[in-house]
């Protein structure tokens, strides 16, 4: 069978009306790597959902089939407004496998991405706060994503005051430390290139650091309206792994200032990196007050920072650092009473050293001033001996 009419005979098979389970089919909303998604209703509970059903070639394969109830459970147990709310994983008579979630309203993030080219200051920050926030409480309940990228985000009810996004499709979820890890075989490379961090395209041995450099790249995008890597995949994956990513362009100082945290998010040693989505979010708040302060933000009326419920908190994780405001950048109401007030300026209209240090983000030019200086130290002492000699 000719791969690309795969989904085609799915759609076909399951016309509006067609029942799986105690669901009935309303129409085909979506498609996806591994299923197509459908609007549905639980006769039982009249209640509108959202299925994704795997694709019949797929569901055959025993190993495509546990990775898929493998989604099922890793996200079943994520509770949180920044996440896809996965509620049930079944399978009919017919051989049909299909999760349940919940149906939302509104559309794919990069649809608005691609309309835009970039996103205002405010909206950036408010979105990968939130998928910053949905990571927190992923991989503190020991699970990766590993392929996070624009399309694999929901801007939930456009238009309304609140910029809401969800995270979706843990299809490539990695549960750490479970018996999960031996669905991937040693080498193999899923994700997508654009989005990969170096140790994912090498097919080495990634965890949650994995998914913060794929926020970098986001983070790339949201800001400036091009990627840090662009070509055919093989050029994108050689650059991931050995390329660094190019300096902004000229767009203002505010967007400047947050440079150096995505630099900092795309350096190639997992190490070098963010090591945590809690750290990464703090530097990001710091880096947003610096932007404020240099007072050329532009605030857009949809950009406000939704009100967060605390994450039912997993086995795996105890506690979660209080939602981060923007509201003194994004032009939200009551901004000085939360206590936000803005840093001054520094004197080149730039973050300061001290000031990337205090955000826990380091300079991309640190190594090779460290370099220079000692250098110069070298060549000092050498002209000292050889002045002594004489």
């Amino acid at each position: 069978m000719d791969p690309s009419s795969v989904g085609l005979v799915l759609g076909a098979r399951l016309q509006p009306g067609t029942m799986l389970g105690q669901y009935r089919i309303e129409a085909r909303i979506g498609s996806g790597a591994m299923g197509d998604v459908f609007r549905a209703t639980h006769l039982g509970l009249q209640r509108q959902v959202a299925l994704k059903v795997l694709q019949p070639t797929l569901a055959r394969e025993p190993t495509l089939l546990q990775r898929f109830r493998t989604e099922a459970v890793a996200t079943a147990r994520l509770r949180h407004p920044n996440i896809l709310e996965v509620t049930d994983f079944a399978q009919d008579d017919r051989g049909n496998a299909f999760l349940v979630m919940e149906l939302l309203t509104g559309e794919p993030f990069d649809l608005r991405l691609r309309d835009q080219g970039k996103l205002p200051l405010g909206e950036a920050i408010s979105v990968l706060d939130q998928v910053l926030a949905a990571l927190e409480c992923a991989h503190g309940a020991g699970i990766v994503h590993r392929d996070l990228k624009p399309s694999n985000l929901y801007l939930c009810q456009p238009g309304e005051r609140a910029l809401h996004i969800k995270v979706l499709d843990f299809g490539l979820a990695k549960q750490t430390g479970s018996a999960a890890e031996r669905l991937t075989s040693t080498g193999e490379i899923l994700g997508t290139p654009a989005y990969m961090a170096p140790e994912q395209v090498e097919g080495a041995t990634i965890d949650a650091r994995t998914d913060l450099y794929a926020v970098g790249c986001i983070a790339y995008q949201l800001l400036t309206g091009g990627l840090p890597f662009s070509g055919s995949a093989m050029t994108v994956m050689l650059a991931q792994v050995s390329s660094p990513p190019p300096p902004f362009p000229d767009a203002g100082a505010a967007v400047q200032a947050l440079e150096p945290w995505v630099m900092h998010a795309l350096e190639k040693r997992p190490g070098d990196r963010f090591q945590r989505a809690t750290e990464m979010r703090r530097a990001l708040a710091a880096a947003a007050e610096q932007a404020a302060a240099l007072g050329d933000v532009s605030p857009s009326p949809g950009a406000t920072v939704i009100d967060r419920a605390p994450a039912a908190p997993t086995s795996a994780q105890t506690a979660r650092v209080p939602a981060i405001e923007f509201a003194s950048l994004i032009g939200a109401p009551g901004a000085s009473e939360r206590g936000h007030a803005p840093r001054p300026p520094t004197a080149t209209g730039r973050a300061t050293e001290l000031d990337l240090v205090r955000a826990g983000v380091v300079s991309r030019w640190a190594p090779v001033r460290n370099a220079v200086i000692a250098l110069l130290l070298v060549l000092a002492a050498y002209g000292l001996y050889a002045v002594a000699s004489h």
